[in-house]
């Protein structure tokens, strides 16, 4: 599963190669989520991919159903809470920077009733830069590393790096991978 996968990459990637046997879940805000279920079903038909017009009557999106149907669910961001089920692994690529605390921790609520085994996370290392008068771009409160330790008290981070696989620039925000195991 993955919280803002943008136009469906990783779901392309994992769904791509046949020796992966997956179920796909992606959820999005519109219009993207609305992109990544054009891009999605081009490359792998319509029959295989449920979006948030196939889905958006359902009150409970049922993980173990879904997947004896489709090889994806490509959802929108109000509907997170109707999954039900368990899956492996969680991804998020930065989008969790772009919101505030509050947010985020309301996803890892919803994620991690699902009770993935792995969380995956990349996000800045110092949090994403504050909204100001001069940067109307940024947040009120920027999320940190340890924000994440204390949204998801079920897992222990494994592992974390900003050297090999996130990325240290110059202008002092380093992207950093984190990786949560369940205890």
């Amino acid at each position: 599963m993955e919280i803002g996968g943008g136009f469906g990459t990783l779901g392309e990637i994992l769904l791509g190669d046949k020796r992966n046997n997956c179920f796909y879940i992606n959820a999005d805000i519109p219009p993207v989520s609305f992109i990544s279920s054009y891009y999605l079903k081009e490359i792998f038909g319509n029959s295989n991919i449920a979006d948030y017009e196939d889905l958006k009557d359902y009150d409970i999106l049922d993980i173990n159903q879904l997947k004896q149907e489709k090889k994806a669910i490509n959802i929108t961001s109000w509907q997170v809470p109707k999954l039900k089920g368990k899956i492996d692994l969680f991804v998020n690529f930065i989008s969790f920077q772009e919101m505030e605390p509050e947010v985020v921790n309301n996803y890892c609520k919803y994620v991690t009733s699902l009770s993935p085994k792995y969380i995956l996370l990349r996000n800045i290392l110092e949090g994403k830069r504050r909204q100001s008068d001069d940067y109307i771009y940024g947040v009120e409160t920027p999320i940190v590393g340890e924000d994440y330790d204390a949204f998801l008290t079920n897992y222990e981070l494994l592992a974390t790096d900003s050297y090999i696989f996130g990325f240290k620039t110059e202008d002092g925000f380093h992207s950093q991978l984190r990786l949560y195991v369940r205890k």
